[in-house]
């Protein structure tokens, strides 16, 4: 069964990671449900899954809502979702909407995931903003990062190597930076979409398709 956790407004810190559960729902009050990161080096909301034989694969998991801030500490990323194993345990149907995210080291990161829809996010002095390692079926839309030192949209792959992610794609719609110093950065993936989409202001360059 699926539940929901809601999470009325007000200031939340964090000494720990939240860990959300595969098939709970983490429902915010908007931007007036602030998380702060209470130690350096966290990730604010993160799961990771477990590598086994047979594969281990969790499904489901959905956060709406929220305004993550460091509150001074350093190496912090917002919400990061890790599977257990390249290709074979994967956590899949992420869900992550309507979110603003400022000044991480990273805003969101995924790794070894697959069907992934992140919507309505605006991420703002992220060192990286949105990136992604092996993931697969990925749809961005509304994502805007601005004001980074680095990536905007960090897309990484290594496509057609044993054991990694198949069918490694991503589709971005309505995604744009303003500010980066990258505004989107792709290397090995089988497949890339982007529609109505733009990279400007760059102080390094603003796209990169390896």
């Amino acid at each position: 069964s699926r539940g929901i956790v809601f999470v009325p407004a007000g200031d939340y810190l964090l000494t720990s990671s939240i860990e959300p559960k595969a098939g709970v729902k983490i429902l915010c009050e908007g931007k007036g449900t602030k998380f702060l990161a209470g130690t350096n080096s966290m990730s604010m909301i993160s799961h990771t899954g477990a590598a086994g034989s047979p594969p281990v694969n969790e499904f489901f998991f959905e956060i709406e809502g929220g305004w993550f801030v460091p509150n001074g500490k350093t190496s912090v990323t917002a919400i990061e979702f890790i599977g257990g194993e390249v290709g074979v345990s994967r956590l899949s149907n992420i869900i992550l909407k309507d979110m603003y995210i400022s000044a991480m080291a990273t805003g969101i990161n995924m790794q070894n995931c697959a069907n992934i829809d992140v919507s309505n996010v605006f991420m703002t002095a992220c060192t990286v903003g949105y990136k992604q390692e092996d993931c697969t079926d990925v749809d961005l839309i509304n994502v805007k990062a601005q004001n980074g030192s680095s990536y905007g949209f960090y897309i990484i792959g290594t496509s057609g190597s044993p054991g990694t992610a198949y069918d490694e794609g991503f589709r971005g719609t309505n995604i744009s930076t303003n500010g980066q110093a990258v505004g989107f950065r792709a290397d090995n993936q089988d497949w890339i979409q982007l529609s109505n989409s733009s990279f400007t202001t760059c102080s390094i360059l603003p796209g990169d398709f390896n």
